[in-house]
């Protein structure tokens, strides 16, 4: 992904939705959800973290070449490699969550309480 939100596929054609969700899924497709990627964690107590101050380095618990976690309003969809994409940081994705090609569900990355994902009253026109 650009700084944009651009997914680079190298030219291929994007995934195709079976037929049968294509009038229950289109609408969705515009939504905006938040996009991460965690490439490590620590625990610390609470002391430690308020002694934390410029230059301070926090060892994380993954190497340099262990794949990332894409995280789509929290939940994991992918794992990848960090890579540069001119001068930006992106990820590969190298497998989706679940079993192989699977498309991950709407349910896991869409907020339980029916909420729009950034906390905004979402509404739609007809």
């Amino acid at each position: 992904m650009g700084p944009t939100g651009e997914v680079r596929n190298g030219g291929m054609p994007p995934a195709a939705l079976p037929e049968l969700w294509v009038n229950e899924v289109e609408p969705l497709l515009d939504l905006d959800l938040p996009v991460s990627v965690r490439f490590g964690k620590v625990r610390m107590p609470l002391s430690q973290a308020l002694e934390l101050g410029d230059g301070s380095i926090v060892e994380l618990d993954s190497r340099v070449d262990d794949p990332v976690e894409v995280l789509v309003h929290g939940k994991v969809v992918a794992l990848g490699q960090l890579v540069v994409v001119d001068g930006c940081y992106g990820v590969e994705v190298t497998s989706l969550a679940g079993s192989g090609t699977a498309r991950v569900s709407l349910d896991a990355v869409l907020p339980p309480n029916g909420d729009s994902p950034d906390g905004e009253e979402e509404t739609v026109q007809e």
